[in-house]
């Protein structure tokens, strides 16, 4: 009886460090839950932001203007965008198709910030400018895992750093052109009326292989330069140039007219 009653306390002994051993895994489990929800809430901070600043030579003479509403066209030369507390990784396949289409302003969704605005010439000559996009401040290297997309006028670019592993492009994007400037382009003989249309898309890349633990509590600034540059005096234009800047001109300033046409009727249709 004696032996009976020391085998069933072996028994219960084992069954109380195995119930231990369980509870023991089940908190583990929910400890890396529960860290990995820390994580994801800390990848980008609202202390940093982006902003979109429209800078000029002459500051007496602004031919450009920035604004987000094509309806009202209110003048902007300086835009804070509206950015999400904090966000974690995602993927490129997450974004919804047409982005650059949803709307006008601030159309954030989660974990990504979109911005739509408008660069237009409302001057009295033709101007050339510059875009620009720079990283201002980085916390924890999470810019090695940063996207953003530029959509100019329907066309969509994403630009990423290369990969440290092979310093090449990463898959279907294009290379920042250093450590601080994402993109660089110009524009040309931007004609009188013409209007060109900007969504901006940045997020973090979930599956590019620098997005690891190391970029927990990360943050980033990030701003955008319109730089107006004048063109030179007529007496130093090639021949023909002054032609070719009105017929473009005119063949944007009716394309600009065609489409709030048809965008007129699709909201009488509806």
């Amino acid at each position: 009886m004696a032996k009976q009653r020391i085998n069933n306390s072996i028994e219960d002994s084992k069954s109380k460090k195995k119930i231990v051993k369980f509870l023991k895994i089940i908190l583990i489990i929910v400890f890396f839950i529960f860290a990995n929800l820390y994580i994801v809430l800390q990848f980008m901070n609202k202390g940093k932001n982006f902003t979109i600043y429209l800078e000029n030579g002459d500051p007496q003479k602004y031919n450009l203007t920035l604004y987000e509403n094509k309806e009202t066209k209110r003048k902007e030369k300086i835009i804070k965008v509206e950015t999400p507390e904090n966000f974690s990784d995602m993927s490129i396949d997450w974004l919804p198709e047409n982005l650059n289409e949803e709307t006008d302003g601030s159309h954030n969704g989660n974990n990504y910030i979109a911005y739509t605005f408008y660069v237009e010439n409302q001057g009295q000559e033709s101007v050339n400018y510059t875009t620009e996009i720079k990283i201002t401040d980085v916390v924890r290297e999470i810019d090695e895992a940063l996207r953003v997309i530029v959509y100019r006028n329907g066309q969509k670019t994403v630009y990423a750093k290369t990969s440290k592993e092979t310093g090449l492009e990463e898959p279907e994007t294009k290379a920042f052109v250093d450590e601080s400037t994402i993109m660089q382009t110009k524009t040309t003989g931007f004609g009188v009326g013409s209007i060109d249309k900007y969504t901006i898309v940045i997020f973090i890349e979930g599956n590019d292989p620098e997005c690891t633990d190391r970029l927990i509590g990360g943050e980033i600034g990030i701003d955008m330069y319109i730089r107006e540059e004048l063109l030179p005096e007529p007496e130093e234009w090639p021949e023909g140039w002054n032609e070719f800047l009105r017929e473009k001109a005119e063949k944007e300033k009716r394309r600009q007219e065609e489409k709030n046409r048809k965008e007129g009727q699709e909201t009488s249709e509806n």
